[in-house]
Protein backbone atom coordinates (compact mmCIF):
# COMPACT_ATOMS: atom_id res chain seq x y z
CA UNK A 1 0.00 0.00 0.00
CA UNK A 2 3.18 2.61 0.86
CA UNK A 3 4.27 1.74 -2.51
CA UNK A 4 1.39 2.18 -4.33
CA UNK A 5 0.53 5.24 -2.59
CA UNK A 6 4.15 6.35 -3.56
CA UNK A 7 3.36 5.63 -7.08
CA UNK A 8 0.44 7.61 -7.32
CA UNK A 9 2.73 10.60 -5.81
CA UNK A 10 5.00 10.22 -8.27
CA UNK A 11 2.22 11.00 -10.99
CA UNK A 12 1.20 14.10 -9.47
CA UNK A 13 3.31 16.03 -11.23
CA UNK A 14 2.89 14.95 -14.70
CA UNK A 15 -1.19 14.90 -13.77
CA UNK A 16 -0.99 18.36 -12.95
CA UNK A 17 0.64 19.75 -15.82
CA UNK A 18 -2.01 17.86 -17.95
CA UNK A 19 -4.95 19.11 -15.96
CA UNK A 20 -3.29 22.70 -16.97
CA UNK A 21 -2.85 21.65 -20.56
CA UNK A 22 0.86 21.55 -20.88
CA UNK A 23 1.20 18.19 -21.82
CA UNK A 24 -1.14 15.61 -22.99
CA UNK A 25 -1.61 12.31 -21.45
CA UNK A 26 -2.62 9.51 -23.34
CA UNK A 27 -2.87 6.44 -20.47
CA UNK A 28 -5.78 6.22 -17.69
CA UNK A 29 -5.61 8.89 -15.28
CA UNK A 30 -8.83 7.52 -13.54
CA UNK A 31 -8.58 5.68 -9.87
CA UNK A 32 -10.50 2.64 -11.28
CA UNK A 33 -7.23 2.22 -14.00
CA UNK A 34 -4.23 2.87 -11.68
CA UNK A 35 -1.37 2.23 -12.54
CA UNK A 36 2.07 4.08 -12.36
CA UNK A 37 2.99 4.04 -16.11
CA UNK A 38 2.06 7.48 -17.78
CA UNK A 39 2.59 7.96 -21.56
CA UNK A 40 2.97 11.34 -22.81
CA UNK A 41 2.27 12.91 -26.47
CA UNK A 42 4.61 15.61 -26.74
CA UNK A 43 4.53 17.45 -29.91
CA UNK A 44 7.78 16.29 -31.25
CA UNK A 45 7.90 12.63 -29.77
CA UNK A 46 11.36 11.83 -31.45
CA UNK A 47 12.46 15.12 -30.36
CA UNK A 48 11.75 14.74 -26.67
CA UNK A 49 12.61 11.04 -26.02
CA UNK A 50 16.11 11.95 -27.09
CA UNK A 51 16.12 15.05 -24.95
CA UNK A 52 14.51 13.09 -21.88
CA UNK A 53 17.13 10.21 -22.65
CA UNK A 54 19.85 12.87 -22.40
CA UNK A 55 19.03 13.79 -19.17
CA UNK A 56 19.56 10.85 -18.13
CA UNK A 57 15.58 10.15 -17.56
CA UNK A 58 14.72 6.12 -17.92
CA UNK A 59 11.73 6.39 -20.67
CA UNK A 60 10.46 4.32 -23.55
CA UNK A 61 9.09 4.98 -26.79
CA UNK A 62 6.41 3.36 -27.55
CA UNK A 63 3.70 3.65 -30.63
CA UNK A 64 4.81 7.42 -30.76
CA UNK A 65 4.39 8.16 -27.35
CA UNK A 66 6.95 8.41 -24.77
CA UNK A 67 6.08 5.88 -21.81
CA UNK A 68 7.27 6.89 -18.27
CA UNK A 69 6.94 4.29 -15.68
CA UNK A 70 8.24 5.80 -11.88
CA UNK A 71 8.18 3.70 -9.38
CA UNK A 72 9.52 3.51 -5.65
CA UNK A 73 13.13 4.45 -6.45
CA UNK A 74 12.55 7.62 -8.57
CA UNK A 75 11.77 10.33 -6.56
CA UNK A 76 8.97 13.86 -7.43
CA UNK A 77 12.16 16.08 -8.64
CA UNK A 78 12.94 13.26 -11.49
CA UNK A 79 9.32 13.60 -12.34
CA UNK A 80 9.82 17.48 -12.51
CA UNK A 81 12.97 17.38 -14.62
CA UNK A 82 10.76 15.52 -17.16
CA UNK A 83 8.12 18.15 -17.38
CA UNK A 84 10.84 20.84 -17.51
CA UNK A 85 12.39 18.84 -20.51
CA UNK A 86 9.06 18.74 -22.02
CA UNK A 87 8.66 22.48 -22.09
CA UNK A 88 11.95 23.32 -23.09
CA UNK A 89 10.99 21.96 -26.50
CA UNK A 90 7.68 23.69 -27.08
Amino acid sequence: DRIAAQNRKLREPLLDAAGRGEIEISSPTDPCHDSSIVCVNPDHVAESFLQLKKSSVICALREGRIRISPHCYNTVGEMEKVLGVLESLK
